[in-house]
């Protein structure tokens, strides 16, 4: 069976890490598979970029963010295409494989009241908009491909409820296979390491607390900084909060510059799948405020090398830790003052779901997404064959 696998949003976090884990699967997936691996123009990605019995390269002209794609074209014909995302090409007649990551445009949390705002005026006024486009933009293309696909990957079981709720009939069609861990974070760092992570990141100059993601609206940084306010206002050395992977660093400093905490916040440059590992292990926490989710790959990384959670109290990650986190609603101030003041203050707490945690994230070991991957794939190819 071969199969063209799009691979243009290799690069970006999330979509880019599950592209990144069914491409390293690849020598492991049955001979009979062969890929067609779809690239935008210019070079493919280090490591996949020689051509070989059962790997060649074609190119897909839209830009990968163009909403509307056109019919998919290719060189030769291949027997199933398989869409990591919903920005994708119109698969026509050929057998169609489509991962759902979440829904959140297609049904959007509602905000909470009385929380500041990343960003200015103009910024929630662009997201606003944004949020209108990608909602009409879910309930046009994305319905149509869900019903298009032959076969539908949700990353947790919540988004296959969640998308039977939003659109009955689709059950049928679907199967969830969990997003995987890398595997460095199943292991455990030396001293030495952690020591020369700390050298090269001297702003770290005291215990710290970690928030992994970007700022999008649903990741609910306002609430965050607006708790760690009151951490701030009723510790006398509080810890530093460290948040990463946010690509408008100077509005969430100017943010807490307003809240009257800057000392006590720091953002974290683009790091290496190995430095996230070490940032990781060397805090004392992890905190993840999202008000909406269709995994939550931070909090399974950190789950995997034994650092403490704290997230909101929303399915997905009541299914991703099996219950082993400490829980607040997003959408009450008080309810994350209470509960983080509690993660902050009380390390037995705080580490105590660490071990149970960590045996709950061996279900996202990468040897197991290949395993379940290469089930569906198998399963798909027989009914090619009947």
């Amino acid at each position: 069976m071969r199969i063209a696998f799009d691979i243009r949003k290799y690069d970006d976090f999330g979509i880019g890490t599950y592209i990144r884990n069914v491409m390293r699967g690849i020598p492991s997936y049955p001979d009979r598979f062969t890929w067609t691996v779809l690239n935008g123009p210019g070079t493919p990605p280090d490591g996949f970029d020689s051509p070989s019995d059962r790997l060649e390269f074609d190119v897909l002209r839209a830009h990968r963010r163009t909403p509307f794609q056109g019919r998919l074209t290719l060189r030769r014909p291949v027997d199933l295409f398989f869409a990591p995302h919903y920005v994708t090409p119109d698969p026509g007649p050929t057998r169609f494989l489509l991962t759902v990551h979440d829904l959140i445009h297609l049904d959007p949390p509602v905000l909470p009241g009385g929380i500041p705002a990343v960003g200015t005026r103009f910024d929630r006024l662009s997201e606003t908009l944004k949020r209108c486009y990608h909602r009409l933009l879910a309930r046009t293309k994305l319905v149509s491909l869900i019903d298009t696909a032959e076969r539908v990957i949700t990353v947790s079981q919540s988004t296959a409820d969640h998308l039977e709720l939003l659109l009955p009939g689709t059950a049928s069609k679907v199967t969830v296979i969990p997003n995987c861990v890398d595997a460095v974070f199943f292991t455990q760092p030396s001293p030495d390491a952690h020591a020369g992570f700390r050298e090269r990141h001297g702003a770290i100059d005291r215990p710290y607390f970690v928030y992994c993601g970007n700022d999008l609206y649903h990741k609910n940084l306002g609430y965050l900084l607006a708790v760690w306010k009151h951490i701030v206002s009723t510790h006398t050395s509080p810890p530093l909060l460290i948040l990463a992977g946010s690509p408008r660093p100077h509005a969430i400093l100017s943010l807490a510059d307003q809240l009257g905490i800057a000392p006590h916040v720091r953002m974290a440059s683009w790091m290496t799948m190995s430095d996230i590992h070490l940032f990781m292990t060397g805090s004392e926490g992890l905190i993840m405020p999202s008000l909406a989710e269709g995994f939550g790959l931070p909090v399974a990384e950190a789950m995997a090398c034994g650092t403490p959670v704290a997230c909101s109290d929303i399915r997905p990650h009541r299914e991703i830790t099996g219950g082993h986190a400490l829980f607040f609603n997003p959408q009450d101030l008080e309810s994350g003052k209470i509960a983080l003041t509690r993660f902050i203050d009380d390390e037995t707490c705080r580490r105590s779901t660490v071990e149970s945690a960590r045996a709950t994230a061996q279900s996202y070991h990468p040897s197991l997404f290949i395993q379940r991957m290469t089930d569906l794939l198998n399963a798909l190819d027989e009914e090619r064959s009947a």
